[in-house]
């Protein structure tokens, strides 16, 4: 059968998968759902989840069980990121998600966030690749770089600079640009050069991808695969920097519930792209949940 789902609890949102892997050993989606959680409100200042963001998770994760409960399946993996790594309250999140939901959450490192989001990566954009790939993985928390081959993960770096984290820290654009630009430095001298191929998953890549084909229904065949280059992401950026939130909203391919986070997320794609001397960036609709099942049938 070899049916599986995965859950992936972000800073920003909680996504569920429900994939079957084919005998040509791709992942047929058969349930995709999202929900704007924002369980990393606040984690940044206060090392600490809220109640009410806790709440809103559980709300989804029973949606989710609702629909899983509907599936005939050989696995069923939740597991949590940045966010939740960050907590000092972890412990209490994971106790309550199992009494309320019955659903075990994993908390995985970084390292771990990589590793899944890369197999995603490399699964899902085989034709794609080249012997020297640079994946990146903007979450609302953190930030994960992960090179490699088509066959092997050679280096693998996280960073706590995400889309939620650095709108947090600043809500005025140039202090947001300094910080970043100093959280990247390390991580970009390190992997400038060596790249032949810059791809890039999360909700910031996608949304850019969404937004520059004017998407006003998301379509996942149409984002995945698509090619961004750097004066389109700089402009998209331009453009919304100027807009308020109640005008970004409005914008055709950007969830509302991202308007206020999608800046940051921007500031964050460009400066990667402009430190490694990337022209444009490959988007994967293939990410972490298909890396967990991948993982698991591996």
């Amino acid at each position: 059968m070899k049916r599986m789902a995965a859950i992936d609890i972000g800073t920003n949102s909680t996504r569920l998968l429900i994939g079957r892997l084919l005998e040509t050993g791709q992942i047929r989606p058969l349930v995709t759902e999202l929900r704007t959680t924002r369980l990393g409100d606040g984690v940044d200042a206060s090392r600490s989840l809220k109640g009410e963001a806790m709440n809103r998770v559980i709300k989804a994760l029973k949606e989710y069980k609702e629909l899983i409960n509907q599936q005939k399946l050989d696995k069923v993996r939740v597991v949590a990121t940045s966010a939740v790594r960050d907590s000092s309250n972890q412990r209490e999140f994971i106790k309550k998600v199992k009494i309320e939901t019955g659903l075990e959450v994993d908390v995985i490192s970084g390292e771990e966030e990589a590793e899944l989001s890369y197999l995603g990566v490399i699964k899902g954009l085989s034709n794609s690749l080249l012997d020297a790939n640079l994946v990146i993985d903007i979450g609302g928390g953190s930030t994960e770089f992960i090179f490699g081959s088509k066959n092997e993960i050679k280096e693998r770096r996280s960073i706590d600079v995400g889309a939620v984290r650095m709108t947090e820290k600043f809500e005025e654009v140039e202090q947001r640009r300094d910080l970043i630009v100093r959280e990247l430095f390390s991580i970009t001298e390190r992997f400038q050069n060596k790249s032949k191929i810059l791809l890039g998953v999360g909700g910031t890549i996608t949304t850019l991808a969404a937004i520059d084909q004017n998407l006003a229904i998301y379509n996942r065949n149409k984002v995945h695969g698509y090619s961004l280059g750097f004066p389109t992401v700089k402009k998209i950026f331009l453009d919304l920097k100027a807009k308020t939130i109640s005008e970004r909203k409005k914008v055709t391919g950007l969830q509302p519930k991202r308007a206020d986070i999608i800046v940051a997320g921007i500031q964050i794609l460009l400066e990667i792209m402009e430190r490694l001397g990337k022209k444009e960036v490959v988007v994967s609709e293939s990410d972490i949940l298909d890396g967990i099942i991948y993982e698991y049938y591996k």
